[in-house]
């Protein structure tokens, strides 16, 4: 109670207070109800001071994620982009469901930044990732790459989802990294003219 009673006095003493909240770290059975209590929270301490709610996008940047596959191909991620048309279907298309179903021929998993944790499965797998990320096993074939706004730069969407940031390289380092994009681009110049269409492509 008595470090509720310090925030509370933080925020009534406040001249523009912010509530954030990251939603995938709340419990789902009450999950809910936590972001109308943040959501109570906020109009309350408007009555005395400013304040402002802020829930907070996912890990390595899946909210810029979500963005890109939108404009580029009109559905939000945990789409079908094989052959004919895009489409979402948002629990046919998570990884665990495809994963779950036997659906998936081989996985090429991307974390630049500290996103999720690659999953736990036999299926042949193709890893990007920064160096030092976890994996529960070793890959068939793993490519270490350079962290945006660290190594390289690039941009991230802010967790409010207003704007995109642009970021800067604030590090040189003995080993130099290639780019996620630039390993990506070198895997599409290898691939046939004309390959054979994939029957499901998923996006986590």
């Amino acid at each position: 109670m008595e470090d509720l009673a310090r925030v509370a006095a933080a925020l009534r003493e406040s001249r523009f207070g912010v509530v954030g909240w990251i939603a995938a770290t709340l419990d789902p059975a009450a999950g809910d109800v936590a972001v109308e209590a943040f959501n109570r929270l906020v109009v309350t301490a408007n009555a005395s001071t400013r304040c402002a709610g802020l829930p907070l996008g996912g890990k390595g940047n899946a909210l810029g994620a979500n963005y890109v596959c939108a404009w580029q191909y009109g559905v939000p991620l945990r789409s079908r982009l094989g052959a004919g048309p895009p489409e979402h279907d948002p629990l046919r298309y998570r990884l665990k469901s495809l994963l779950a179903g036997d659906e998936v021929d081989a996985l090429v998993w991307l974390s630049a930044l500290n996103g999720a944790e690659l999953p736990d499965t036999r299926k042949p797998m193709i890893v990007l990732a920064r160096p030092g990320q976890p994996l529960p096993r070793d890959p068939e074939v793993l490519i270490p790459v350079a962290i945006p706004g660290l190594d390289h730069a690039g941009s991230i969407h802010r967790g409010d989802g207003v704007a995109a940031l642009p970021l800067r390289r604030l590090r040189t380092t003995a080993m130099t990294l290639p780019s996620a994009a630039s390993v990506l681009s070198a895997l599409l110049d290898r691939l046939p003219a004309s390959p054979v269409p994939f029957r499901e492509t998923a996006h986590v």
